[in-house]
């Protein structure tokens, strides 16, 4: 494998794991604050009520309602 083809494939997989981890990650870790009495503002925001899940889809669901792909 030349060096290009072997760049190429490193980019292709990075490009792959922040597409698919980063967004599980987020919602994972959403899930686990949301059980914190203290966090769960902070995950909510402040003055908005605090969001339960029934589960991963149903968080990723949620968060993309109010929040979107890109927050601004």
């Amino acid at each position: 494998m030349g060096e290009k083809s072997r760049r190429k494939s490193v980019g292709i997989a990075q490009d792959s794991e922040l597409s698919v981890a980063y967004p599980l990650d987020v919602i994972r870790r959403r899930m686990q604050m949301v059980g914190w009495k203290d966090v769960a503002p902070a995950v909510a925001g402040e003055g908005k009520n605090i969001m339960e899940y029934t589960g991963m889809v149903d968080a990723f669901r949620k968060t993309m309602h109010h929040e979107g792909i890109m927050k601004e």
